[in-house]
């Protein structure tokens, strides 16, 4: 008789802890030392750790997914960039986000040429 349970992959002798723990081994030492280990076939070993690499895989999204295509002006790439040459226009005198008559460090009103 053969039932599902929640701590066993479908076809697997090992519960799913297990698995971890003998992909986890395997990453810091060898078939042989592992298999020794766990008291498993050198060849089961490799097994477990195919398996949970494929459910890893299966489980993690892919890195491509939501990219959206976009067009590349390869003939307008070899000339000269205007953004990279020094006739870039500088930046803008407008004040974003305050008042000119406000001082920067601590909010309170400046004292101009002429005020004080």
């Amino acid at each position: 008789m053969v039932t599902m349970v929640p701590w066993a992959e479908p076809g697997s002798r090992f519960t799913r802890d297990s698995e971890s723990e003998c992909t986890w081994l395997m990453s810091v030492a060898n078939r042989k030392t592992v298999s020794g280990f766990l008291h498993v076939a050198w060849r089961t070993a490799g097994d477990i750790v195919r398996r949970v690499a494929d459910r890893l895989r299966a489980a993690m999204p892919s890195p491509f997914d939501g990219l959206a295509a976009i067009g590349v002006d390869t003939a307008r790439a070899t000339r000269i960039r205007p953004w990279s040459d020094a006739r870039t226009p500088r930046a803008s005198s407008t004040v974003h986000g305050g008042s000119r008559n406000r001082c920067a460090c601590s909010g309170s009103p400046s004292t101009g040429p002429g005020e004080s």
